[in-house]
């Protein structure tokens, strides 16, 4: 059994003892504006979300859905500095400083940006884990070589996806490096699809249980409580991105009710524990 200790994977792991699961909400950030994006975070995390994966803005997000890409398109045209992201994540840390966080990127801006540079400053700001979409394995690991990674290894983790299709000997070498958790896809194709079946992740995830001891995590597609609670006796949490940006497309203009109905409709998502225990 493969297991690796790190930073993010010993925070998820005791918030996960604490509470039953894991509920880690995606957020775009500036969307629909910086200000918002911060309510937002703050209504999210009031609710028990336990980290937050905070999506950078890109004009060809390859793994996003046309839901996100349009959250995407908002963002960009009002104007996206690197310097507004520091900013929205001092402000979270001086809020939540027991709190650690995710940042989601594609790889054009990470490389634009400067890996060593990113992640020194992300870990100063309780950044722990990063998820870049369009980086192989492969990849990563030379990314790591050239760029001087290694004492961040343990401290940021890089965090990989598994899909029901990851052949054995893949999905081997992905766990024997794999850190902070695994992000389940639970399905073929970009985010955001709404007639999804769970079958297959399932079969996946049980498998994957006696490999890792790593917290498995599952995105794409989740909308509905009935989701949840069919995913939860397999995998210790779920991702929910690209409802919430379809709740704030819905109710971009009524400004003050954004946020409350933000909560009600993610509210009305999560399960509580009495039906996880049934």
């Amino acid at each position: 059994m493969f297991l690796a200790v790190d930073e993010l994977a010993s925070y998820l792991h005791e918030r996960r003892k604490e509470k039953g699961y894991l509920f880690i909400p995606y957020l775009l950030l500036g969307d629909p504006s910086y200000e918002q994006s911060l309510e937002i975070a703050d209504k999210l995390l009031s609710l028990g979300a336990d980290s937050l994966e905070l999506g950078l803005p890109f004009s060809d997000p390859a793994a996003d859905g046309v839901v996100l890409q349009r959250a995407f398109r908002r963002v960009l045209a009002q104007g996206f500095h690197w310097q507004d992201v520091l900013v929205f994540l001092r402000k979270l840390r001086a809020r939540y400083p027991q709190r650690y966080f995710l940042v989601m990127g594609y790889a054009n801006l990470l490389y634009q940006h400067g890996f060593l540079r990113l992640f020194e400053e992300l870990y100063s700001l309780g950044v722990r884990g990063v998820v870049v979409p369009d980086i192989p394995l492969e990849e990563k690991e030379r990314i790591r070589r050239s760029y001087g990674l290694g004492s961040y290894r343990d401290k940021v983790a890089w965090i990989d996806f598994v899909t029901p299709t990851t052949t054995p000997e893949r999905l081997n070498k992905i766990l024997m490096q794999a850190r902070g958790f695994l992000y389940i896809v639970s399905y073929k194709g970009t985010t955001g699809s709404r007639n999804v079946s769970f079958d297959e992740v399932r079969k996946a995830l049980k498998g994957l249980r006696a490999m890792t001891k790593l917290p498995l995590i599952v995105g794409f597609g989740i909308r509905q409580r009935e989701h949840i609670v069919g995913l939860l006796p397999y995998a210790d949490g779920f991702i929910i991105g690209s409802r919430i940006h379809e709740i704030i497309e819905e109710n971009i203009s009524r400004q003050g009710d954004l946020v409350a109905k933000i909560g009600e409709e993610i509210s009305q998502i999560l399960p509580p524990k009495e039906l996880l225990s049934v």
